[in-house]
């Protein structure tokens, strides 16, 4: 069987799971499924007679686009938050679980002497003809029942939206929020695409420590033009609404 037949068998024996059970519209040429504001991609990587899957989660608020395309592109917005099945998604999320950590399709695990689990981590599914998907599609079910459908269900709404990007900024007292490891975790959560979502959710819900949220900000990426330029672009085009 070509890569192509293996993909095409991964798709239909998964789609019983996102179509039959969770009700998702099913896109088999982009191996994606979809429901409301968000989606599951599966990114394929293919080889002879066999394929990679990297399962990647995607939620779209269409206020946010509208606002990121105003100022900048369709292109910069077409994404409020994406993250890859693993170890870091399961980390920001809060949930702590030996039985994700030490999946047996997770080939990087964590450092006993980090804590924080930092790393993305290499979670992947290599799939060939004979490939039994039972336990993969398991293994993924668990992920998604304990990770990935309470964060859709969180951040359905711009509060949810809010709550989550912005709730872990503005977390503590500033000796706790200047602390190395914590600006360290603080980076690493929050990139460009999370840091304009969280700003527009924030002020879009009226959020009352939106001034606290943005100094902390700046003071996380400060020296980083590429992230405040497209910051203080935001903040004009709030400012002259």
């Amino acid at each position: 069987m070509t890569a192509k037949g293996v993909n095409k068998k991964f798709f239909e024996f998964i789609k019983e799971f996102y179509y039959n059970q969770l009700g998702y519209k099913a896109e088999a040429s982009l191996n994606r499924f979809t429901k409301n504001n968000y989606n599951v991609t599966f990114s394929i990587s293919k080889y002879p007679g066999s394929i990679s899957v990297r399962p990647e989660f995607i939620i779209e608020n269409k206020e946010i686009k509208q606002i990121i395309t105003e100022i900048f592109s369709l292109r910069e917005a077409s994404l409020t938050y994406m993250r890859t099945q693993g170890m870091f998604m399961a980390f920001e999320c809060g949930v702590f679980d030996d039985k994700i950590t030490y999946s047996p399709y997770n080939s990087l695990m964590p450092d006993d002497t980090n804590p924080n689990i930092l790393s993305t981590g290499n979670y992947r599914y290599m799939i060939e003809e004979d490939t039994d998907l039972t336990p993969i599609l398991e293994d993924h079910k668990y992920f998604m029942e304990n990770v990935t459908i309470p964060l859709f269900d969180k951040m359905s709404t711009l509060e949810g939206i809010d709550s989550f990007l912005n709730d872990r900024i503005l977390e503590g007292d500033m000796d706790f929020f200047m602390a190395e490891n914590r600006q360290l975790i603080l980076k690493k959560l929050n990139q460009k695409r999370e840091i304009l979502s969280g700003l527009i959710a924030a002020k879009l819900v009226n959020n009352p420590n939106f001034d606290t949220l943005l100094i902390r900000i700046r003071t996380i990426w400060e020296g980083n033009n590429y992230i405040l330029d497209a910051v203080d672009k935001l903040i004009q085009y709030f400012d002259n609404k």
